[in-house]
């Protein structure tokens, strides 16, 4: 059985999200800081491994994961990812610790609520992900 590189890659920065929204208010902020840095390198780590699973003279559409949604109107859960999909799914897994790390002493507590920010950061980086992904317009549109 084969990782499901795409729908992981779009859920996991929303379970980082819930996450970093879920800790008490009685830790330290920086607590954060660090678990959303964690996800966001975890999902990283995951790119890689769908970019090495990419064949590049292979079919237009890989890593197709695609599942029955909203029957009735025929929508479906669909992702593939093709070469310009990838390279920028790649982008955005390379760039989300990046930020993160640049917005390490910008997210203070007494400038902005740092779990917001930081759940935030990692909910964007799911529906970027998603849109990049989307093989169905209606999908596309719930990420958009």
């Amino acid at each position: 059985m084969t990782l499901p590189y795409l729908p992981v890659l779009t859920v996991l920065p929303l379970v980082g999200a819930a996450v970093v929204l879920a800790l008490p208010k009685s830790r330290p902020p920086q607590l954060a800081k660090v678990v959303a840095l964690g996800f966001s390198l975890v999902e990283l780590v995951i790119a890689v491994g769908m970019c090495a699973k990419f064949v590049a003279g292979g079919a237009r559409f890989q890593l197709i994961e695609d599942y029955s949604w909203i029957p009735t109107f025929g929508v479906r859960f669909g992702f593939g990812a093709d070469g310009i999909a990838l390279v920028l799914i790649a982008m955005v897994a390379v760039l989300m610790p990046v930020v993160v790390l640049a917005s390490w002493h910008d997210a203070e507590p007494g400038r902005r609520p740092v779990k917001t920010f930081f759940a935030l950061m990692l909910s964007l980086q799911a529906c970027t992900v998603g849109v990049f992904a989307a093989t169905d317009l209606f999908l596309f549109y719930v990420f958009f």
